[in-house]
């Protein structure tokens, strides 16, 4: 498979829907480095959720709310298209019924523009077809270089 053949298959995927509203992207493992590929590839901003929102937070950035996160996510989708990563490590301090819930409302908002969120560790707790989940299996995607792995 060409290397960027998965892109496509995410672009796909975002067309079907409109190219507006919040869109899960299952990855099989953590891939910082394809995350970035995404956002480069389809012109949309980059964003850390961890190290803008999480990190200045602490030790306490597990006490950061849904809402809160709700409403950085609608500040972004706002803005301009975006892949916002790392949402999962605050995710990951919620029980199993919050990010059910979470990922539901996600999925239900229709903002202007599309809002991906890549995710590797919750895929379990997320819906297991809906025409706005993406999964990515390891065959589609391309290898993780040595380089690659150190740079992220």
């Amino acid at each position: 498979m060409p290397e960027n053949d998965w892109i496509s298959d995410v672009e796909s995927s975002l067309d079907s829907q409109g190219n507006h509203g919040g869109f899960l992207l299952l990855f099989p493992q953590y891939r910082p480095d394809l995350i970035r590929t995404l956002s480069h590839r389809l012109g949309y901003a980059p964003i850390d959720f961890r190290a803008q929102v999480m990190m200045p937070q602490g030790w306490d950035a597990d006490q950061i709310t849904l809402d809160s996160l709700d409403a950085f996510l609608t500040q972004q989708a706002e803005a301009r298209p975006a892949v916002v990563n790392n949402v999962e490590a605050l995710l990951v301090t919620k029980t199993r019924v919050q990010i059910q819930e979470w990922a539901k409302q996600f999925l239900a908002t229709e903002w202007a523009n599309p809002l991906l969120v890549p995710m590797c560790v919750l895929s379990e707790y997320l819906p297991p077809a809906h025409r706005r989940v993406h999964r990515l299996s390891p065959s589609e995607l391309p290898e993780q270089t040595f380089v690659g792995r150190l740079m992220f």
